[in-house]
């Protein structure tokens, strides 16, 4: 006895099948691009971290030297695509402590305040 009903059930069953995998695959590129382009701007912030915090000697010009060095820094060190990240001066932040609070580079540069940053965010 024959099924005529179920013919090509096992075809469209199998690109089903196939066109699940595929957007799995696809998935799993994207995900995996995430993770290196996160990698990568996380380099690239502690790289200017440590290039801002080389130049502060507890003075205002520290601060605006440090300021200059992580901004230049953070636009070197990381291409999206081939094109430069922008990175305005506002980001870079600067602290007494570790754990903060951290301040903008006018803040920091205030007498009295200048003497004592110690780090770069």
């Amino acid at each position: 006895m024959k099924r005529n009903g179920e013919r090509g059930s096992i075809l469209a069953t199998a690109a089903l099948g196939m066109l699940a995998l595929l957007f799995a695959v696809g998935l799993g590129v994207d995900v995996s691009h995430l993770y290196v382009a996160k990698a990568e701007l996380q380099n690239a912030a502690d790289a200017a971290a440590l290039a801002g915090a080389s130049a502060l000697n507890s003075s205002a010009a520290g601060i605006t030297e440090a300021t200059d060095r992580a901004v230049i820094t953070m636009q070197n060190k990381y291409e999206f695509n081939h094109n430069k990240v922008t990175f305005p001066r506002t980001n870079v932040l600067f602290s007494e402590h570790l754990n903060g609070p951290y301040m903008n580079e006018g803040s920091a540069s205030a007498a009295g305040v200048a003497n004592t940053i110690r780090y770069v965010q």
